[in-house]
């Protein structure tokens, strides 16, 4: 209760990560099965790429961002979930080693790496999951199914 106003402060509810914006924009039109396999293959390269291809891939993230328009309030709980997940990695990478800079540097940047990888993904996550409705991605599979279905039967 605002002792001044005497109301409640107004709340804004939660956004949940990843949930679908209608729109029109040039990522809205990419077809479903593109963007999947943009990101199926993002997350690879993410995870097993060297670091310049990470760099590069990062350079790229906000301009797909840009072409989806994403609302950047949607990314802002990711932030928040990375930042605990940061400290966690961090602290049981550091738990059981001596406390001196050349044990623990080496450690932290580890981290920061791994967590850099992390954000990466989410962000190439919540392109796809924001610019793709459900239906749209059911579709997709149904289409991959029924072709696998198609090809075992020839």
């Amino acid at each position: 209760m605002d002792r001044r106003s005497g109301t409640s402060p107004v709340r804004t509810a939660a956004r949940p990560l990843f949930r679908y914006r209608p729109g029109d924009t040039l990522l809205h039109r990419v077809p479903v099965g593109a963007k999947l396999l943009a990101m199926l293959g993002g997350t690879a390269v993410v995870f097993s790429a060297p670091l310049p291809a990470l760099v590069a891939l990062s350079l790229a993230l906000p301009v797909v961002a840009l072409l989806g328009r994403l609302d950047p309030r949607g990314i802002l709980p990711g932030i928040r979930v990375l930042g605990s997940w940061a400290l966690f990695i961090a602290a049981f990478r550091i738990i059981g080693k001596p406390l001196s800079a050349d044990s623990i540097y080496p450690e932290l940047r580890e981290t920061a790496l791994y967590v850099w990888r992390l954000a990466s993904v989410m962000v190439i996550g919540t392109a796809f999951y924001e610019t793709t409705s459900g239906m749209e991605i059911r579709d997709a599979f149904s289409d991959v199914q029924a072709f696998l279905n198609r090809a075992l039967e020839a």
